[in-house]
């Protein structure tokens, strides 16, 4: 007994296999090809010879899963949030039917737990554009083709790259050391640098308005002594750190502004606050007034301490400049 099995047209030869067990009476043909139509025709053999064939069976293999994925995935930077995704249908062979669609995995390189996000596509496109992504942010791609029967094996991912945009604001500003002239101001990273960060601009200026040290008095014989800042001030800090500035010369009793962004290519949204100069609640009192002798080209400076605040002292802070 043997099997005749040709595929649909009939442009190959068929394949023979022979089963050597009389008493069979069903057999199940394996390795045929998804989604293909066979002509299947059967004979008997004896001790004399073969027998007539049955009529041809015409029958239908039909669909099956992809089992390979689609080829040559590529990604290519669009903007600061979107990744442009091509590729290749899988090899005919292993369709195994009609493509659909594609689904695209995509994620945060390293994060792929929390960010793993899933665009279905129902029709046989090649290409897709992913948007609303993070800036400056490495992503991972992999892409699965789908027929009816259900979906294919994913490509391995493929890594991508969105461009820089502007940085979100400094997430916080700090004050201390704060005197009746000065104070150190600090502020924190961008929660979202989205890029190399270049740089921060640091602005402050004086909610109400301060004399200006510029003009004369006129009932006066010398110019009055400067007040401190009074207008606003504009200072760029290079790099990336550090993060602080120490500022003098305000003017004592005043409140300023201070608004502070980060750069990249541009600069991002600002972080404002607000601080008065003077002694914070709490704060230790003046010392005595100093002592001063001199000897040669050298100073000595005597005090007495004066009310210690909330908390002992710590330390002193000696400024000096000429008159």
């Amino acid at each position: 007994m043997c099997f005749l099995i040709a595929s649909v047209p009939f442009l190959a030869p068929y394949t023979i296999r022979n089963l050597s067990d009389p008493t069979l009476t069903h057999y199940e043909l394996d390795k045929l090809s998804k989604h293909k139509r066979y002509e299947i025709r059967m004979s008997v053999y004896n001790a004399v010879g073969e027998g007539p064939g049955s009529p041809p069976q015409e029958v239908f293999v039909g669909e099956a899963v992809p089992t390979a994925p689609p080829q040559n995935v590529a990604i290519q930077s669009a903007t600061a949030t979107q990744l442009d995704v091509t590729w290749d249908p899988p090899p005919v062979n292993s369709q195994n039917g009609d493509i659909q669609g594609y689904k695209i995995y995509f994620w945060e390189f390293q994060r792929k737990n929390e960010t793993e996000r899933l665009r279905t596509l129902f029709m046989p496109e090649r290409g897709v554009k992913l948007k609303n992504l993070t800036g400056y942010t490495t992503y991972l791609i992999s892409v699965a083709s789908f027929n009816a029967a259900g979906d294919g094996p994913r490509s391995p991912p493929t890594r991508g790259r969105t461009q820089q945009a502007a940085p979100s604001a400094p997430n916080i500003i700090h004050f201390s050391e704060l005197t009746t002239t000065s104070v150190n101001v600090s502020w924190g990273e961008p929660t979202f640098p989205n890029g190399i960060i270049e740089g921060y601009r640091l602005v402050y200026e004086p909610i109400t308005p301060v004399d200006d040290p510029s003009v004369a008095c006129a009932d006066c014989l010398h110019s009055p002594s400067p007040p401190g800042v009074s207008k606003t001030v504009t200072v760029d800090v290079k790099g990336s750190g550090p993060l602080w500035l120490k500022l003098r010369d305000l003017a004592d009793g005043v409140t300023y502004n201070f608004r502070i962004q980060a750069k990249t290519f541009i600069y991002g949204p600002e972080v404002e606050a607000n601080i008065t100069t003077g002694p914070g609640e709490g704060a230790p009192g003046p010392p005595g007034e100093p002592f001063i002798t001199r000897y040669g080209s050298g100073l000595t400076i005597h005090w007495t301490g004066g009310d210690p605040g909330r908390a002992p002292i710590t330390r002193y802070v000696i400024e000096a400049r000429p008159s």
